[in-house]
């Protein structure tokens, strides 16, 4: 793989599933978060423990990003990029692609955000350093 294969937009198939998929997400999302508000459930009791937490008390690629979707849903971008970077990482993402591509498809600019594959490499790298950090921070302060 070559930088400049990494930096080229997806083509245009592609941006058009990557957009699909974005579109049905956030409307699971919405479904989701109201049948959860509707039955009074807290999303943080709806997870179960990290089990490499339990079991080695080592952070996981994923620890935290409960508490960073948590925190981005009441708008806290800082305290959620400490939890977990990705979250906020993808939240820009997210935005910047869907919003684009509507306002391109209602010809309100002729220029949209495309995905390309550096995008997905970089939250990937994104996810490895957060584990890295946290658990080197673990070793040194415990």
């Amino acid at each position: 793989m070559t930088m400049t294969f990494l930096a080229q937009p997806f083509d245009k198939k592609t941006q058009t599933q990557l957009f699909a998929a974005s579109i049905l997400s956030l409307i699971f999302a919405i479904f989701f978060f109201a049948i959860m508000r509707c039955n009074n459930i807290q999303m943080d009791h709806l997870f179960p423990e990290c089990l490499l937490w339990k079991k080695y008390h080592i952070y996981c690629p994923g620890c935290g990003g409960t508490r960073a979707v948590i925190a981005m849903l009441h708008g806290d971008i800082v305290k959620s990029f400490l939890y977990h970077p990705f979250v906020p990482y993808v939240f820009i993402l997210y935005i910047l692609f869907t919003s684009s591509t509507i306002a391109h498809h209602l010809s309100l600019v002729h220029k949209r955000f495309l995905l390309c594959p550096m995008h997905f490499c970089s939250g990937i790298a994104i996810i490895l350093l957060q584990f890295l950090f946290k658990n080197i921070l673990l070793l040194i302060f415990h």
